[in-house]
Parts: C-alpha cells; structure tokens; sequence
C-alpha cells in the first residue's frame, strides 16, 4: 500500500522470501551442545512421536492431538495468556486467526485447515499480554525469528514465549482449495469432514462416510508460488 506505507523496512526484514539467514540461525544452533544434528532435520534437540491421553481431544484432533494439548497445557497452567492460532470460519475450511485465552475452548481450534492465514497480522493486538504462544507454519516461524534478530524497536515481539511450528505440505489459498476439491474429488468442500496428508497422499474424509485419497502430487500443483522456494 503506497499511500499507508511510512518506507520503514519493516516487511522486508521479516519476510521469509526476502534473504535467507540460514546459516546465521545454524551458526547459533551449533554453539548449543544439548542440540543433535541431521542433514535432514537441521538442528534439534530430541525427537518423539506421541498421542494425546486427553480423551476428550480424540473426536476433533487432526493425529496425536499434541499441539491441542500444549495449548491446553500451557492455558490452564497460565504459562501463557493467549495462544495465537487458526480456526475454521463461518464458511468450512476456510481459516479464521484466533487468539484463544481459555483453555476450555481448545476444541474451536483443533484439527488442521490447509489453507494459509495472515497470522501474524494480530501481533499488534496481542501486544497488551504478557505472555503469548503462536501455533504457525515454517514461513511464518521463519518470519518471527527475523524479526528477533533483526529488531526494529517494536514490542510486537518481545511477549511471544512459545512458538510451536507446523510440518508444511505447501499451503493453499481459500480459492485454490476450492478449485483443488472440486477438480480432483467432484465432491463440495462443505461435504467433507476431515482432511489429511499421509503416506504420499491427500486424503478426505466426508459427512457419508466414504474416504477419498489422490497422490499428493495433485496438490502441489494449487500451492501458492513462494512455497516453491521455502527452505524449510
């Protein structure tokens, strides 16, 4: 927007696609000596697979309802104030971000919905709590490290306690899912009850109870450009 841009370099410092700062973020990682490393996953610390045991969570999870939990967790023990995420708007499947402060509303916001979300465009209103977490895909966790390493003396960042990233399939418009469900399923997207990815496919489940799946393949071909080019 050239009439409300003030030119202050803002988006550019924190844009995943404007400059990699890989190596500068793996040079730091490798000071730590409680981090492993692969040439596959990068740096990490340890790594596990895992299912929920909250029951109650087991109707509405996407697999192992791990990042429900965290929130549960990290809501009821008040290690956080809000937690930012996603859920599904008025019109099915279509993202809407959401700043959940109670723990009891978790089910609003679990499952995963494979279109993007401008979710850092709230910071701004979450500014006024202490402490926040952030549910959000490689490019948006990449941009929340710019903007950590490369201050620009705004309070937007100082509060974000937890980030808790996504695995990434490449992502999606509203539109471009539409068009995706439509083309390849024949089915409406406000039939379908569940998506996933798994084992080289995507996958829906509908309200009649039939499971329909493609190779992923399909899939790439409706993802936006810029995850071309994500080196995550």
């Amino acid at each position: 927007d050239e009439v409300m841009c003030v030119r202050c370099g803002l988006c550019y410092n924190v844009c995943p696609q404007s400059f990699s700062f890989k190596d500068e973020i793996n040079y730091l990682k490798s000071r730590k000596h409680d981090l492993r490393y692969s040439k596959y996953l990068g740096y990490y610390k340890n790594i596990y697979s895992a299912r929920t045991q909250i029951q109650k969570f087991w109707d509405y999870i996407q697999d192992g309802g791990i990042v429900s939990t965290l929130i549960y967790y990290m809501l009821k023990n008040q290690l956080v104030d809000a937690v930012i995420t996603i859920k599904h708007s008025k019109n099915f499947w279509k993202p809407e971000i959401e700043i959940v402060q109670d723990f009891k509303k978790i089910k609003q916001v679990g499952g995963t919905i494979y279109s993007n979300a401008p979710l850092l465009s709230v910071l701004n209103e979450t500014k006024k709590f202490k402490n926040i977490a952030i549910i959000a895909l490689p490019c948006k966790i990449n941009a929340l490290q710019k903007g950590s390493l490369f201050p620009v003396s705004l309070p937007i960042f100082d509060n974000i306690k937890y980030k808790i990233g996504l695995f990434c399939w490449e992502s999606l418009s509203y539109e471009s899912m539409i068009q995706f469900i439509e083309k390849n399923f024949d089915v409406q997207i406000d039939e379908i009850i569940k998506m996933n990815i798994k084992k080289g496919k995507f996958i829906i489940d509908l309200e009649s109870g039939d499971v329909l799946a493609i190779p992923l393949k399909e899939w790439y071909k409706y993802a936006y450009n810029f995850c071309n080019y994500c080196d995550d």
